[in-house]
């Protein structure tokens, strides 16, 4: 009985704490009109998915390259506000900017309300 009783009570914590965390849906936007698909996929794409790598929470990582622009869908789980899970994104990408092209646009980072992509003020 004790074990039972036991195993419950981990079975409730867990779901508790599952149930706090919050999963934000995070859209990178990055132009770059100059380069053609290959290298934004070489010198923007793959830099800023290993900037994205290394923050906490991170769910999963998806991207597409168009001619011109990237576009980079960051999911994560995590117990904070969207305004941090945005901040957090966009402070990662300002400490490295030093590892993408030197005339590169600021990337838009937005997140994704129950309406639809919100953009963040700037």
């Amino acid at each position: 009985m004790p074990v039972v009783l036991l195993f419950v009570i981990s079975v409730l914590v867990a779901c508790t704490v599952v149930s706090e965390m919050n999963r934000h849906k995070i859209k990178i936007c990055i132009e770059s009109p100059e380069r053609s698909m290959e290298e934004i996929e070489r010198d923007i794409v793959l830099p800023v998915e290993n900037i994205l790598e290394e923050i906490g929470g991170l769910e999963s990582i998806s991207s597409a390259v168009a001619l011109g622009s990237a576009h980079l869908i960051v999911e994560l789980l995590t117990s904070s506000s969207k305004k941090v899970s945005l901040d957090t994104i966009a402070g990662a990408l300002a400490q490295n900017r030093y590892k993408l092209p030197k005339n590169l646009k600021e990337p838009s980072v937005t997140h994704q309300n129950d309406g639809g992509w919100v953009y963040r003020c700037e």
